[in-house]
């Protein structure tokens, strides 16, 4: 009996467990406050980064911008350009004369085709041979001294496009001083051969 006494009797103190209890406590707290500090501190670090990565990629996108708005306006200038020199064509298609002098094979036969500007109709077929040479000349000189009569002062442009197997060299020759003298008398005419 007696020893329960004894043990009653005795009594628990909690002022060390407090003490233990609180420290950890405060020191919880002081952690914690630490982290969250830490935390915003990072945060605050991370946005700023963010913000600063931003307004790097900011500036780089306006110059990019402002290099596709330079090069916009270059193709702008050059499609002007363009678009000028093909109204220019244009006037000089309609205004100019383009005879083609084409030397061919039509049903077995050697001919020389002329065409007058975009028809495909040709203007007239003249058959070749050594014994029609003079002919021919006088014919091509005659054709072509017609249209630019006809034309008003247009400029004509004659283009000689010459298979050499189809031609003996007796008539290109003749041909070619034709279409050379009507240059030469002509201001209005200019004349280029194409040899294939």
């Amino acid at each position: 009996m007696n020893h329960k006494k004894r043990f009653g009797d005795s009594e628990i103190n909690l002022t060390p467990l407090l003490d233990v209890l609180f420290s950890i406590l405060f020191i919880i707290m002081l952690s914690s406050a630490g982290n969250e500090a830490r935390t915003r501190a990072e945060a605050k670090a991370e946005v700023e980064a963010m913000q600063e990565q931003m307004e790097t990629e900011r500036v780089e996108m306006n110059k990019s911008i402002e290099e596709m708005a330079s090069e916009a306006e270059e193709v702008r200038e050059q499609a002007r350009i363009a678009e000028g020199r093909l109204e220019d064509y244009e006037i000089y298609r309609q205004e100019a004369v383009i005879v083609s002098v084409q030397n061919t094979i039509e049903a077995g036969e050697h001919v020389l085709k002329i065409f007058v500007n975009e028809d495909e109709n040709p203007y007239e077929t003249l058959k070749l041979g050594l014994d029609l040479t003079d002919y021919t000349k006088k014919r091509v000189k005659s054709i072509i001294s017609e249209l630019v009569a006809n034309v008003d002062n247009a400029p004509v442009f004659i283009i000689f496009r010459c298979e050499k197997r189809l031609i003996y060299t007796i008539e290109y020759n003749a041909l070619n001083d034709a279409l050379n003298e009507l240059q030469d008398g002509n201001k209005e005419v200019f004349y280029k051969r194409i040899m294939q």
